[in-house]
């Protein structure tokens, strides 16, 4: 069940990110011929107001196709309006990146209408504490209401504020029904990374205070609340996955932290609620618009950076080496999907 519901979330994202691109090349003015869930031989397809929409037979991912484009990467010119060829660089950019751009606008659009509809949280009730806490004069128990008189509505929120706070912190607290004000400041914390280098270390803030997992309750937010919670939850999804890349490629990270469809499946497999789900769906959108932008042939990055050097640089690579770097695009990007499927079989056996 868990594996059909993965496929049909990455088939639903897939159509998201295709969207993006259909959409935004429509408002630029360009015809779009095709519009495909899939690769390879069509399963079913009806055409609507001049575009072909098709289910293809390998579920890999899903293209547009433009007109004109093909025309433009052989060297031949497209003189129709409505043709890729003819638009401005602007635009093509434009039109390239709109795949990442729904699938970013997706994941905002997900954190901002739970947050809207009230979002269940471990609440900012302190459960255990260090000596740096005890001797600031804080007890378990104690309710944190606001660091620095910034309102603390739940316990991830704490992070965040003592993160981006500059020496001694005012913390608020009730206890047994009275506010109190109590003062102290945060240290710093070192720990090994779990990476592939034993000498890396992550050194963050904290304040020596670790939750009551039993308290737990809902928080409302208004409109404008709701959008910056939204906001924020993208921005921590794009450091993660940006940080999770860059120690992939600096080798900080092990290959076989790499996870395909049934890794996907077994994270799905905690989902136990629909805001779960729908959580878990918009992390998964904004790594693919991530992913999408690499500078690898056959993915928007690398047509976004031909646009570039085409058309400011005046650069443009012979039709066959072109050729050459998508087969070499495609057969690394399909290397990828069978190593992470491995892995996800090798933690499995």
């Amino acid at each position: 069940m868990m594996f059909i519901v993965a496929v049909l979330m990455l088939a639903f994202l897939i159509f998201v990110h295709e969207l993006g691109h259909f959409t935004i090349a429509r408002i630029c003015g360009v015809k779009v011929e095709v519009f495909s869930i899939g690769f390879g031989k069509k399963l079913c397809f009806f055409k609507l107001f001049g575009t072909q929409f098709a289910l293809s037979l390998i579920p890999l991912g899903g293209y547009v196709k433009l007109k004109g484009m093909d025309k433009e990467e052989n060297g031949m010119n497209e003189t129709t309006d409505d043709s890729y060829a003819q638009k401005s660089p602007f635009q093509k950019l434009w039109i390239l990146f709109g795949g990442a751009f729904f699938n970013f606008l997706f994941a905002i659009l997900v954190y901002f209408f739970l947050a809207l509809g009230g979002e269940k949280v471990l609440l900012p009730v302190i459960g255990d504490l260090d000596k740096n806490a005890l001797e600031a004069g804080l007890l378990k128990g104690d309710k944190i209401l606001s660091i620095n008189h910034k309102k603390i509505a739940s316990f991830r929120e704490i992070r965040s504020v003592v993160a981006r706070a500059r020496g001694e912190l005012v913390l608020e607290i009730e206890r047994n029904h009275q506010v109190l004000e109590k003062r102290l400041t945060p240290k710093i914390v070192a720990v090994i990374s779990d990476s592939n280098d034993p000498n890396e270390m992550i050194r963050y803030k904290a304040i020596g205070i670790k939750p009551d997992m039993q308290k737990m309750g809902v928080v409302s937010y208004s409109l404008f609340q709701a959008f910056e919670k939204a906001l924020s939850r993208f921005k921590e999804g794009v450091v993660l996955i940006v940080d999770s890349l860059r120690r992939l490629i600096m080798g900080s990270s092990s290959v076989k932290e790499l996870s395909g469809v049934v890794g996907i499946v077994g994270a799905l497999s905690h989902a136990n609620s629909l805001s779960m789900l729908l959580l878990f769906g918009a992390f998964l959108s904004i790594n693919l618009g991530i992913l999408n932008l690499l500078p690898i042939p056959a993915l928007d990055g690398a047509q976004m950076l031909g646009v570039v050097f085409k058309n400011i640089f005046h650069i443009t690579l012979p039709t066959p080496i072109q050729n050459a770097l998508w087969l070499a695009g495609v057969g690394f990007l399909v290397f990828i999907m069978f190593l992470g499927l491995f892995n996800d079989l090798t933690r499995l056996l």
